[in-house]
């Protein structure tokens, strides 16, 4: 586990909070109670995939509400999210991508300053 100042916090809201190690290189998103690590390529793979969903795709039926079920391959579970979920966390993670464009945009302009 790395310390704590090694994080970058991304975005953080009442039920999703990102943030990017800088040792790791590795994202950490968490909403609500589901937590998982991404590599940037997943984390833009994770937010295609969430922008792609369709009513269709909401077929779990979980306390009288429609949801959809999406997981790394690998894990043995994953976020279930209804369709306000999915919008809401969609965007939290478009904010985090363009928050981290921006901090390496930062990084790679103060490499040129004296």
């Amino acid at each position: 586990m790395c310390d704590y100042c090694q994080y970058l916090d991304l975005v953080e809201t009442n039920r999703c909070r990102i943030n990017f190690c800088k040792r790791c290189k590795a994202f950490t998103l968490t909403y609500q109670s589901c937590c998982a690590v991404f590599t940037q390529l997943e984390l833009e793979k994770f937010h295609i995939a969430l922008r792609v969903l369709t009513p269709s795709h909401y077929q779990h039926d979980f306390l009288g509400k429609r949801m959809a079920v999406i997981k790394k391959p690998e894990a043995p579970i994953g976020f279930c999210l209804s369709q306000d979920d999915t919008k809401e966390l969609a965007s939290a993670v478009a904010e985090s991508l363009t928050h981290y464009d921006a901090y390496c945009a930062t990084r790679r302009a103060s490499r040129f300053l004296i």
